[in-house]
């Protein structure tokens, strides 16, 4: 996607308000404000470093200051995404995202391979939207039907954000 720094504001930040690209200071805060992210294991949700070292921060202490310019982008995106997975016209114009929480992934982090469990009615599929930060390594891997695809987007990282989209388990 073009840059575009969305004003995004996390509740629990001295300053709140987040710079692009992500500076080691402002994850340090991130990380302060938020708990370590848990996943669901059968009926459980538990934290297991072992399977995903991640932070996460719920989507009720997030803010985006954009309003109509942030919407429209995300419209977009989503559109796309939706089309991406092979989505209908007629179906596209139905879809919407809704932000689930925001993650933060230091170095070292890591989620063990996993499909992605319905976390509302109606739930097909996840759109991950990765702001802009400087970062090597850490790859973004996806696996259906025997096809491995990697993206690494380390090396344009702080340059605008990327957005990848599968399906979750139904």
């Amino acid at each position: 996607m073009p840059a575009l720094h969305p004003k995004i504001r996390v509740e629990g930040m001295k300053d709140e308000r987040i710079a692009f690209p992500l500076t080691s200071a402002q994850a340090e805060e991130i990380r302060a404000a938020a708990e370590k992210a848990p996943f669901g294991r059968g009926m459980d949700t538990v934290v297991d470093e072992g399977v995903r070292k991640a932070w996460q921060i719920d989507s009720s202490k997030v803010r985006f200051d954009e309003g109509e310019t942030w919407n429209g982008v995300l419209e977009a995106v989503v559109q796309d995404c939706a089309g991406c997975l092979g989505l209908e016209p007629e179906r596209k114009a139905s879809v919407r995202a809704n932000l689930y929480k925001m993650l933060l992934y230091e170095p070292g982090g890591h989620f063990q391979k996993h499909r992605d469990a319905e976390k509302e009615p109606g739930m097909f599929g996840t759109p991950v939207i990765q702001l802009p930060s400087k970062y090597s390594g850490g790859a973004f891997v996806v696996e259906h039907k025997g096809e491995r695809k990697s993206f690494d987007f380390a090396s344009r990282s702080e340059d605008g954000f990327f957005v990848t989209a599968f399906f979750c388990r139904l």
